[in-house]
Formats: C-alpha cells, structure tokens, sequence
C-alpha cells in the first residue's frame, strides 16, 4: 500500500516501520576513510577549454567561488559547453564501477570501520616528542613510564572478618596478636626524645578477639625486649599467631615462643594495628599535654592510654568489668604510701596520678602507679629522678580533678 508523500508515523508505531531500498537504488563505497565513504568513477572528456568562458566569470573577471559544475548529461551543461568552443567535442558519460560483492559483504552489515591512521602522521612524532620532555601524562604504551611511574597496588578495606591463616576468624583471646613498633628516638642524637629511663621505641601488642591493648617501651626493639613483651601479654594463656610486618625481631620472637609468624606484604594487612598505633599515639599526645608537654613522660603516658583502652573491653577478658578507680593522666590524687612517715601523722600524701599496674596476663591485683608531689618538684628542678611509687589506695583530690605539673609548666 502506496501513502501519500510525505507521510508521518506515530511514535507507537514506529516498531512497525520498515525500510525497504531495492538493490537498484542502493550504492556501495569502494572505501571508506575517517567515516567518509569515497566512490571510484570514471570520465573522460576529449577537449578541455583553456579559459574559462564568460559564462563562467563574475561582472570582475574572477573565477567565481560559489560555482558548482553539474553532471553529465544535464542540458544546461552541455550547452555551457558548447558556448565555450566544445561544440564538436564528445564527452562521455561518467562510468561508475559496480562494486565488488567482497564490498558488499563487507558493508551491508553495519556500519563501515573506522579507517587506521597512517604510520607517515607527522602529528603522531609530535606528540610522541612533547611526551619525551615530561612524560605526562603516564602513557602505558611508554617504556620509560612503565619502568619508573610503577605504583603499589591500591590497599582495599577487606569486606567481613579477619581470618587467622587458616581461614577461620579468631574465637579467644590469643588466637591472633598484632604486633608493631612505635620508634621514637631513632638513633643516639635524639636524646631529648627518649623517656625517662632511655626508652627510644615501643611495641604495641592487639588481640583481635577481645580488643585489648598493651604499650611496652624499651630501650630497643630487640628480640629479647619483644619476646619479653609477648610473654608478658600472653601470661599463662595459649596463644597461637603473631601477626606483623616483616620486622625480623617480630618473625624471630614468634618462631621463640612457639607462635606462627604471619607476616603480611607491606601496606596490605598491618591496617588493623596501624589504626589502633594511631589512635594510641593521639591519645598519649593528650596526656603529655595535660602534664605540661614533658616528652620524656611518654613511656608512661603510652602505658596509660593502653591500659585505659583495655579497661573498656575488661569483661571480654575476665567475664566481669574492671573494679579498681580511674584518674586522668597526671591528676592530683592522695595515695597511701607503703611506710608511713609519722605515727600520728596523715595516712596520705598529695601525688600525681600516672595509671595501673597490668600484670602479666592482663591482670591487675589492685596496684596504682603515682609519683610524690615532692619528687615531682626535685624532679623539675633536676635535683633528683622521678620515682614511680606503686600503691593499693588512692583517694581523689577534694576539688576536683586538677594538673599541677601542668599548670607549673604554664607560670
């Protein structure tokens, strides 16, 4: 059925349109470059005219631009011929070459390909030569990119729990310890960066089944200082895996103590423990504040923040919530000293709080760690070193919670 032209489709029933172009009326490109098909023909005229006839020519004599010759065959043509001394002159009609079936199987299925550019492109050099001075941006077909633009992989977050190296996620307290090292005094010149007694670095220790955290400065991070340290976190209970970089001293104290050394590709699996190092760190950082920005205190602010850390997760460790007395860092407490200097006199004498004494195991038996008020002064003064007292009483201060090493580092 034949519509009157032109006619419209709706647009519910375009799905039904169909084209149909009889093979007469269709043309192949004989090729095809930079998406714009190119068609191969044949012409032949006998005589060319010299000049352009005045036909041709603007009111100026100038070749006119907009001019645009039309096909053979067509009368207005023939006769612009004719009027230019081509009268008796043939010309033959345009010859179009038929295309071969190989062109029509290769573009009547779709659209032609996009043609390749030349090897000759001197644009191609160009490029290739303004890429040579900065080599930006990284190009991976670039041999010199490829060798020095090699990034590390990206560390992704791993979805679900954490497995030990069996697989199976941790069911007690033990079955898997982060282990790392916080170094502080790198090397013999960074004498106002250690602590008190010379203490330069510090292992951290993380069970990833009950949370619990242990700080453990030493004067190195030896395998004697590390061994001691694990020993002391792990107490009288099993412990299967120590899970660390590849510090050596780690890989050594495991193989020791009888634990399997699970040593992880840098930057891949130390997220855990580096994450509660940093946490740990600003929370250090704070106690040293409240004392005054005495750096060399960081051994038992460390130790502090640490303890207090595991004072929250208590009951995953014991079955019941820690029952001694918290203070912050440096707070004004009265303790009870272990020889009482006067018979009639106080039974306790004004001191700094500086935290709780953990047992091996993680255990505590009631002991607090302060430090005098008066040695605290010698200690300031460079008159004496600063004895750590342990205690079993401590009374809080009748004002409230105060800072006296901080405020004296203020005047």
């Amino acid at each position: 059925m034949e519509l009157p032209k032109p006619f419209w489709v709706s647009q519910e029933n375009v799905h039904m349109l169909k084209v149909k172009i009889p093979e007469r009326f269709r043309r192949y490109a004989d090729e095809v470059r930079e998406n714009v098909p190119l068609f191969r023909e044949k012409i032949s005229v006998s005589h060319m005219p010299a000049e352009l006839g005045p036909s041709l020519q603007d009111d100026n004599g100038d070749d006119d631009s907009g001019y645009e010759p039309t096909s053979v065959g067509d009368p207005d043509f023939e006769s612009c011929l004719n009027r230019n001394g081509l009268g008796s002159g043939k010309v033959e009609e345009m010859v179009e070459d038929k295309p071969s079936e190989e062109a029509k199987g290769r573009y009547s299925g779709g659209a032609p390909p996009k043609s390749k550019p030349s090897s000759d492109d001197p644009s191609k050099d160009k490029k290739s030569d303004s890429h040579d001075i900065l080599h930006l941006p990284k190009d991976k077909k670039c041999a010199v990119c490829q060798e020095a633009k090699q990034d590390a992989l990206p560390a992704r977050r791993v979805k679900g729990p954490h497995v030990m190296t069996d697989g199976k996620p941790s069911e007690k307290f033990g079955d898997r310890i982060h282990g790392d090292h916080i170094i502080v005094a790198k090397n013999c010149l960074s004498s106002e960066k250690k602590g008190i007694n010379g203490e330069t670095a510090c292992l951290v220790l993380y069970d990833d089944f009950t949370k619990a955290v242990c700080a453990y400065p030493a004067n190195s991070k030896s395998t004697e200082n590390c061994i001691h340290a694990v020993n002391k976190f792990i107490g009288s209970r099993s412990a299967n895996e120590l899970h660390s970089d590849n510090a050596p001293e780690l890989e050594a104290c495991a193989r020791k103590i009888g634990l399997v050394p699970d040593l992880t590709v840098p930057y891949r699996k130390t997220a855990v423990i580096t994450r509660k190092i940093r946490t740990l760190e600003d929370c250090t950082r704070c106690c040293l504040v409240q004392v005054g920005n005495h750096s060399s205190l960081w051994p038992l602010a460390i130790e502090y923040s640490a303890n207090a850390m595991t004072l929250e997760v208590w009951n995953k460790i014991h079955d019941h919530d820690f029952l001694g007395l918290a203070f912050p860092f440096g707070s004004l407490v009265y303790y009870k000293p272990n020889i009482q200097n006067s018979k009639l006199g106080a039974k306790t004498l004004p001191g700094l709080f500086l935290g709780w004494r953990v047992e091996p195991g993680i255990n505590w038996k009631g002991v607090y760690k302060v430090a005098d008020s008066t040695n605290i002064s010698e200690w300031l003064s460079g008159k004496a070193s600063l004895t750590i007292i342990t205690t079993m009483t401590v009374v809080a201060h009748k004002d409230g919670t105060s800072f006296p090493l901080g405020i004296a580092s203020q005047r």
